[in-house]
């Protein structure tokens, strides 16, 4: 082992303080004082000292040098002792030394350590610097798209704001263009309006006009009935009527019609029940046009027609007739309507109040009905299809709610082919029945 320099030190008679400079050791200050202390002891009595020309020194008494001897057994004992502690003294140095080197050895590995986090973390530190460059051009980046879309945005606003004053111009000018359209229309309208307020004014005072002068030519017709009826017995015949700007041959009936009485009757239809011409559903109810005019005039026979009295002509009575075989029988029914086809085009149910058995009379001891239901009327019917109708008639029903009916007796009958007459089944009062009439309607 290399000795350190610090027993070089004291194997020299020195040692090094903590500021570097060399002092004498304790040891090698007592050497030289008892080297001293010989040399003064001899020097009394030595002749070469004489012969050096040096002044003799006193002779010690012996009490002096005993205890000269004993004081230097004393710095013996001292210097041995001292040679001890610093024997003992190094032996601790170097296990000092020992300590401080292991101390000195884990301060370097925790150097050495400390060294590596430092370069670990000025690793990081770099690759946080990299990041941060990054993250800055993208930041820079993100700043410039940010500068483009605002940019981007104020060129939209402004194109908008253009374009919206555009549109509000474009509103305006429909706006204008609308209320100038409507005061037009609106103008426009209010003329034909009034125009047709004016013709339908004209229209009303002609209908009143022509129903004026057809209740005079009806007054006409019943006070020359009466007459001829009055100068001949026998005077059911046709006359001339005016009905609006037409005239044309009406049979007209003066003598008594059984229930409805005298006074003169004029002719609006005759039907044959076993033909489909007054079926219920054909249009011939709801329509203005007459059916072979000419048959009007024949009286009550077996021709079927239809008349312009159906349309033209008002009253306050209706008098139905049905023919079965060779016997006529007739009904009355009190109903006050400017024409029979006002009653009966629109489908419209309108109730009468003749009651079953003066219906059931049309057609003498045959009538039959189920006892219930007895809806009367005109445009009378069941809300189900395939049920008993009658443009103008009763129906009867085994129920009393009449949705299940199963017999009529009336005129333009449906839905099968018998059109005017009686049909009965389901515990009719009088037995089954399919009976076709001839009927009659004349009103006054």
């Amino acid at each position: 082992m290399h000795s350190s320099p610090m027993k070089s030190a004291l194997h020299e008679g020195y040692f090094v303080d903590d500021l570097g400079s060399e002092k004498p050791t304790r040891l090698e200050q007592m050497r030289k004082n008892s080297k001293e202390n010989i040399d003064n002891l001899g020097v009394a009595n030595d002749p070469a000292h004489e012969k050096l020309g040096k002044k003799p020194r006193p002779a010690r008494r012996p009490n002096e040098r005993y205890l000269s001897l004993i004081l230097f057994s004393c710095f013996i004992a001292i210097a041995a002792l001292l040679l001890s502690l610093l024997l003992i003294w190094g032996k601790l140095g170097k296990k000092c030394e020992c300590s401080r080197t292991e101390a000195l050895s884990t301060s370097v590995e925790k150097l050495t350590t400390d060294v590596g986090k430092m370069s670990s973390l000025e690793e990081k530190i770099t690759s946080l610097q990299r990041d941060s460059i990054e993250k800055g051009n993208e930041l820079k980046r993100a700043r410039l798209s940010l500068d483009y879309l605002q940019d981007e945005h104020r060129n939209l606003s402004a194109k908008l704001n253009i374009t919206e004053s555009q549109l509000q111009m474009r509103d305006s000018d429909l706006a204008s263009l609308l209320m100038g359209v409507r005061y037009n229309i609106t103008a426009q309208v209010d003329i034909e309006l009034s125009s047709l307020r004016n013709d339908l004014d004209q229209s009303k005072i002609q209908l009143i006009a022509s129903d004026n002068e057809t209740m005079k030519s009806l007054e006409a017709v019943n006070a020359s009935f009466a007459n001829e009826m009055e100068e001949s017995p026998v005077s059911n015949q046709s006359f001339p009527l005016k009905l609006g700007s037409d005239t044309i041959s009406v049979y007209c009936h003066v003598a008594r019609l059984g229930p409805c009485g005298a006074g003169g009757w004029t002719l609006v239809m005759k039907m044959n029940g076993s033909k489909d011409t007054f079926h219920y559903d054909s249009e011939i109810w709801s329509n203005k046009t007459g059916f072979d005019v000419s048959a009007g005039m024949t009286g009550l026979d077996e021709k079927e027609t239809k008349l312009p009295t159906y349309w033209k002509t008002s009253f306050t009575k209706i008098c139905l007739g049905m023919k079965n075989s060779e016997q006529v029988n007739f009904i009355l029914i009190n109903k006050t309507a400017d024409s029979l086809h006002s009653l009966i085009a629109d489908g419209k149910y309108r109730n009468t109040s003749n009651g079953r058995d003066a219906w059931k009379s049309l057609l003498g001891s045959n009538g039959s009905l189920e006892l219930n239901c007895n809806k009367e009327g005109f445009n009378a019917h069941t809300k189900f299809s395939g049920r008993p109708k009658a443009r103008i008639g009763i129906l009867g029903d085994e129920q009393n709610y009449c949705n299940s009916s199963d017999s009529r007796i009336g005129f333009g009958t449906g839905p099968d082919s018998n059109t005017c007459g009686n049909v009965a089944a389901w515990g009719a009062d009088n037995g089954y029945r399919n009976i076709t009439a001839m009927g009659y309607i004349l009103v006054q």
